[in-house]
């Protein structure tokens, strides 16, 4: 569905459901759907890392223009754990060939939540943006922000992808939620 102008109307004019329908309900049907958040993806489970190198822990393909005008937001939330081995641990959420490091921690036993909200700012252009928050023993840890701009083509499938690495060890970094959503 797109924007269509609407139209002028003069007097006199009679007016029918084909015009009415084109120029009040199909507009007012496409700014509803701007502003109205759209859940694309949802998973839980437990991924880790399998090797002390960067691990693929899961991906979700954003599919073609979904991101078709200007200001459109997507927001994606993560959660997950960290073990208690006070090893170097690193989550990073991908779109498309940009890294947007999400958290960062060398403290044990850890549970952290991180959000990110791309915005897009052209048809090959984004601003990505992220902050996540770590947890120790119910108190705050401490929180990362992050910021990139992506380039990648809006019109194709692009693939959002969650890493994660530990300095020493398997098993130190657990993905274990995401939501992807269209706001």
């Amino acid at each position: 569905m797109a924007w269509t102008t609407p139209r002028t109307w003069v007097s006199g004019e009679t007016v029918s459901a084909t015009l009415m329908n084109e120029h009040l309900r199909d507009n007012l049907n496409y700014l509803y759907s701007l502003h109205t958040s759209q859940r694309l993806y949802t998973a839980t489970g437990s991924w880790a890392n399998v090797s002390t190198g960067e691990t693929d822990l899961l991906s979700y393909t954003v599919p073609a223009g979904t991101l078709s005008v200007d200001g459109m937001i997507l927001d994606v939330r993560l959660w997950g754990t960290a073990a208690a081995s006070g090893y170097t641990k690193t989550v990073k959420l991908y779109f498309g060939a940009t890294p947007l490091s999400i958290f960062y921690s060398t403290a044990s036993t850890q549970s952290w939540t991180a959000s990110a909200h791309l915005i897009r700012t052209g048809a090959t252009t984004q601003v990505l943006q992220g902050v996540s928050f770590a947890f120790q023993n119910g108190s705050e840890m401490g929180s990362n922000p992050a910021f990139v701009t992506p380039a990648e083509t809006l019109a194709n499938a692009i693939v959002l992808k969650v890493t994660g690495q530990s300095s020493v060890q398997s098993n130190d970094v657990y993905l274990k939620g995401i939501i992807v959503q269209v706001a």
